[in-house]
């Protein structure tokens, strides 16, 4: 029996070995764009949490039943913890209120970081793909906490720049309330944030 052999060219061997490594590395890059944070997170916290959340305030979310800190950005505390137009403001009730909208009827994917001081789990969170920690910033509701993360800066700076959600008044970040309410007698800016703070 004739045995029939079959010869390939080199050419198309290496055609058909570049398109898979495209379509490879287009999968990868899809992937990316998706979830641009790998995983790290602690042995007893799950490495992804997804499911419905509700909203404690700007930078703090449950999903069942477990709270999930936004890594990368920091919320204003207190109930007049902004100054607009002379007169106190309730910006971290607005917001909280304003994220608890933003996760009304969605499933929210938060990928683990790590935990914070208190064993919770610190992460970026995504709803319909769309980055959660990064919304809450580039709309003013939160500003990029640098002591631990430059991700957000540029949606701090969009933010800023925009006059959007905290950034329309004057306010004390987190970090500044947590320092005064050392300062023995508590300064009346903590209550009153249209009062000027003790240099």
């Amino acid at each position: 029996m004739r045995k029939v052999t079959f010869s390939v060219p080199v050419w198309f061997l290496q055609g058909l070995v570049i398109l898979v490594s495209m379509a490879a590395g287009a999968a990868l890059y899809a992937w990316y764009l998706e979830a641009p944070m790998t995983p790290r997170a602690p042995a007893d916290i799950p490495a992804v949490i997804t499911g419905e959340a509700i909203a404690f305030d700007a930078d703090d979310i449950e999903i069942q039943g477990m709270r999930v800190r936004l890594q990368g950005i920091d919320g204003l505390e207190g109930r007049n913890a902004c100054c607009f137009l002379g007169e106190p403001w309730d910006c971290a009730g607005e917001a909280a209120a304003a994220l608890q909208r933003k996760l009304k009827g969605k499933t929210v994917t938060c990928r683990v970081q790590g935990r914070t001081t208190k064993k919770r789990p610190l992460a970026h969170c995504f709803a319909d793909g769309e980055n959660l920690n990064e919304w809450m910033v580039k709309n003013g509701w939160a500003y990029a906490y640098r002591k631990y993360s430059l991700a957000y800066t540029g949606a701090e700076k969009s933010a800023r720049l925009g006059k959007r959600g905290i950034w329309r008044g004057q306010f004390l970040t987190a970090e500044q309330r947590r320092k005064l309410r050392k300062v023995k007698p508590r300064p009346a800016c903590l209550t009153n944030p249209c009062t000027p703070c003790p240099q």
